[in-house]
Order: structure tokens, then C-alpha cells, then sequence
């Protein structure tokens, strides 16, 4: 089974992001139980992240993509449970580049959403003491386009998708020797993250390792 985490590089006024350092530990923490694991790190850019999935996913070829991207405001990681057809931003994106309500897909569904119940699955989790959310708006920038393309991908394949904002970790800020504001940044180790996420990760690998052992 082949697994491909993908989220973004710092930009702009961030000079570090934690999608970085989450992805590579929970790529490590993965490879553990399924060694085909890869982590890719993309640009801010939406140019990129539409030719990712355009012309280089297939390539890959993954069973399960799971997208990470930076929320530096959340205290724990957020599954969003939805994706829209639209990039709006006045933030130019590491191209210098702005939209003003651009789909991102003109044949596209305007929303879109994992296959199966993330509320579910959020919920086996938190049982066993995981601070992890479900969302309802990855919003309109960077990581919407991310999680739409995830989403969509999932829907044309069959194969399991799922998008996480995650917060900007302690890790993360001490590692760069940053000020630390716990009002604007709350204290969130970066292991708290990772085990949160590879929870929800397992159950969707035991629903897709049980759904091909039942044929």
C-alpha cells in the first residue's frame, strides 16, 4: 500500500511551517507499518498544486493521500470535512499571484468531501484521548485548493483522501528560535499532532485493508 503526505513550505511573513515538520514525522511514524510511504513538500503555489494533481499524482500512484497544511491559530489538528470549487485570495501566492473568486475546476462539484464519515472517525479518536476536530471550511486559499484537489482525486479514484490544518507546533518555534506568543500561538507539541493524525490514518487503513481482504 502506498501512502503520499503532502503539504507546504513557509512563505511569505512565515518563515517556518510545521506542515514540514508533522509530514516528515508522521512519514516516519507510517513507515513503520507501511514502508511505501512519501512525504512532498510543495510550494505556496496554486500553479503547482493544479499540476500536481493533473499530471504528476498518477505517477505516484497512491492508495491513501493525506494533505496537511498550517493553521497557525488552532490548539489541535482539524480534519476538514469540506473542500469548495473556488480559490479567492488577496494574498499572493508564492508566485505572486492573486484570484478573485476562480474556480479551480470549471466542470467541477462546488463541494466536495472525503468518502467516508469524518465525524465517525473523529469520534473513535477523541474517545481515546486525541485532541483532534472536524472543520467545515478549509476557506479559500492555499490549502482549500489542496483539500479540493485531495477530495476529488479520492472521488475519481475510489481511494481514500482526507486534508488536516494543524497548528504551528512548539517544536516548530523553539527549533527556529522564535518568540513564542501563547496567545497568538498556542503550546501545541508537535507529538500531540502526529499521534492525533495517525489515529484517524489507521482507521482509514484498517477500513481499506478490510475492504480488500473481503474480496
Amino acid at each position: 500500500m502506498k501512502i503520499l503526505i503532502l503539504g507546504y513550505g513557509s512563505y511569505d511573513g512565515y518563515l517556518f511551517n510545521s506542515c514540514l515538520d508533522i509530514a516528515l514525522e508522521l512519514g516516519r511514524k507510517l513507515r513503520g507499518r507501511h514502508r511505501d510511504t512519501l512525504v512532498k513538500i510543495l510550494r505556496v503555489s496554486l500553479r503547482e498544486v493544479m499540476d500536481f494533481f493533473l499530471n504528476k499524482v498518477q505517477q505516484i500512484n497512491p492508495d491513501i493521500i493525506v494533505g496537511l497544511g498550517m493553521y497557525p491559530g488552532a490548539r489541535q489538528p482539524i480534519l476538514e470535512a469540506a473542500a469548495i470549487n473556488i480559490a479567492s485570495y488577496k494574498i499572493p501566492d508564492a508566485d505572486g499571484v492573486i484570484h478573485d473568486f476562480k474556480k479551480l475546476y470549471n466542470d467541477g462539484e462546488l463541494l466536495l468531501t472525503p468518502l467516508f464519515d469524518p465525524l465517525s472517525m473523529i469520534n473513535e479518536c477523541r474517545k481515546k484521548g486525541h485532541d483532534i476536530i472536524v472543520g467545515l471550511s478549509a476557506g479559500t486559499y492555499l490549502c482549500n485548493a489542496l483539500a479540493y484537489n485531495i477530495y476529488r482525486w479520492s472521488r475519481k479514484t475510489g481511494r481514500s483522501g482526507v486534508f488536516f490544518h494543524v497548528p504551528m507546533t512548539t517544536n516548530t518555534l523553539l527549533r527556529n528560535k522564535a518568540v513564542i506568543d501563547e496567545k497568538r500561538y498556542p503550546l501545541v507539541p508537535i507529538v500531540e499532532c502526529v499521534e492525533s493524525i495517525y489515529c484517524v490514518i489507521s482507521k482509514i487503513l484498517d477500513r481499506f485493508e478490510k475492504h480488500w481482504s473481503d474480496k
